[in-house]
């Protein structure tokens, strides 16, 4: 919001990859968004990045097998977000795909699709190696993305999309040029966040829709865990999201129809609970082996979800 009244909250530490230090997070009086204050320069936050943080290999999109699992897929995809669905699906493929819809939409593992738009045009803002791109490319979408890491981006090339080197403002896109504009786990990372929603309203067609995937500040794993949470990551993120702080952000933007979901799973549980145990050996080395982590791992995909997703139109 631009304020600079900012309340204390607790230094922070990096459970997850191991930086030394501490950093200081607090809260924003004015708007109550949560960011590490003072934060790392982006010219010099790459330097606590893992070098196997940033994805150097293709990534792959599995095909379905068998032709009713891609029936199955196909159903779901038409009922949950617009897609054609063929007419060679029998009864009891439209009937598991009916229960399917219904389930699976709710979890994470689906949450990364976008509404249909025939002949649509999506940018994936900060896309990685362009996992999700290859997903919409399959769908019919012709595909960009942005990417500040040279390796990535040069995958992502490589899988047959355009991607800009760079920030989003970097890119220089035409006005109302794509239909869809989606930043998945990117947000947080961005160090001037109102800056690169008012540019996505402004390469967003009137009728377009961004997709925002933020971890969740107001989940119960933040409030417990805190900096320990898998999703907190410090010092990488640099602000941390509610619903509220979400919401504000997109309306702020010029975004309409702001709606919030919370899928189930990917909330990082088994590393939140090894990096939480870490003076504790023997809890530490249980969670670690199997089989109690195989079953946490199995357990997180259904329990709610310590992300957000929002949802918001360009009128």
């Amino acid at each position: 919001c631009g304020s600079k009244r900012f309340r204390p909250l607790f230094e922070a530490c990096d459970y997850i990859y191991g930086n030394e230090g501490s950093w200081p997070v607090a809260q924003c009086e004015e708007c109550g968004v949560v960011l590490m204050n003072p934060r790392i320069p982006p010219e010099r936050i790459g330097a606590f990045y893992p070098a196997t943080y940033y994805a150097k290999e293709p990534a792959r999109v599995g095909t379905p097998s068998k032709a009713w699992r891609k029936c199955i897929k196909q159903l779901t995809l038409n009922r949950c977000y617009g897609y054609p669905a063929g007419n060679e699906c029998g009864i009891i493929a439209r009937l598991i795909a009916l229960a399917a819809a219904l389930l699976v939409s709710r979890t994470a593992a689906l949450a990364r699709n976008i509404q249909y738009t025939p002949n649509g045009r999506v940018l994936d803002v900060g896309c990685g190696n362009g996992f999700c791109l290859n997903i919409y490319k399959k769908l019919g979408w012709e595909t960009f993305g942005t990417e500040i890491s040279p390796d990535s981006a040069n995958i992502a090339r490589a899988a047959g999309h355009q991607i800009s080197l760079g920030e989003l403002r970097d890119a220089h896109y035409p006005d109302g040029f794509f239909d869809a504009i989606t930043l998945w786990d990117a947000l947080e990372h961005i160090a001037n966040p109102a800056e690169v929603t008012a540019e996505a309203h402004r390469v967003c067609k009137r009728g377009g829709r961004i997709y925002v995937y933020v971890p969740d500040y107001d989940s119960r794993y933040a409030r417990y865990f805190r900096d320990r949470w898998f999703m907190f990551t410090a010092p990488l993120h640099y602000y941390h999201y509610t619903a509220q702080t979400l919401t504000r952000l997109l309306s702020d933007a010029r975004f309409h129809s702001v709606h919030i979901r919370r899928p189930l799973g990917d909330a990082g549980l088994l590393p939140t609970l090894s990096a939480a145990s870490r003076e504790h050996a023997v809890l530490h080395a249980t969670l670690a082996g199997f089989p109690v982590a195989s079953l946490l791992k199995l357990v997180e995909k259904w329990l709610p979800g310590g992300h957000l997703l929002a949802l918001a139109l360009k009128p």
